[in-house]
Formats: structure tokens, C-alpha cells, sequence
């Protein structure tokens, strides 16, 4: 256990730099969104504009039972592409 708590300690002090002098979490997770953004191609920028047209565009004005308003499913998608992308923010939504 004791192995496992300095390991842990050893990541979290290089992560926020107090080992290197300077903090790589910041760049790290820089990195990440670039990369993810390139991998899907710019995804959620993309279609950024299309939801929104969507949602102020509105529906017909027929309403079936269970029917959601159009601001519920867009925010539920873009939370976790957009938002902090992680279970909490799909969750927040």
C-alpha cells in the first residue's frame, strides 16, 4: 500500500511540478484536446453552428408524450464534447 500511495504521490508531484520546476499538466491536457480535436476532424467546432440553428430554430409545434425541447438533447451532447468531457459533465447536462 504504502508503494501505491508514493507512486501515486511521485505522478501527482511531477504533474503539477514540484519535481521539474515546472507543472506539464497544463500542457499535457493541451495536448490532448489538440489531438483529439485533429482526430475527429475538428467534430465538435464543425457542427457547433448546426445545433444551434437547430435549437433556435425550434420544432413544429406538435408535441408527443415524452418529447424532449430541443435545448435538453443539445446540451447532453455537447457537454461531455464540449464541456469538461468526462462523466460528470454528461451527468451535469
Amino acid at each position: 500500500m504504502h508503494l501505491l500511495q508514493s507512486l501515486i504521490h511521485w505522478i501527482n508531484s511531477v504533474l503539477w511540478g514540484e519535481r521539474l520546476g515546472i507543472p506539464l499538466l497544463i500542457p499535457l491536457l493541451a495536448f490532448v484536446g489538440i489531438y483529439l480535436t485533429l482526430g475527429l476532424r475538428a467534430m465538435p467546432w464543425r457542427y457547433l453552428p448546426r445545433a444551434f440553428g437547430l435549437l433556435w430554430r425550434g420544432r413544429k409545434t406538435t408535441t408527443y408524450e415524452g418529447d424532449n425541447a430541443a435545448y435538453q438533447p443539445l446540451m447532453t451532447a455537447l457537454s461531455p464534447t464540449i464541456g469538461t468531457g468526462n462523466l460528470a459533465g454528461g451527468a451535469t447536462a
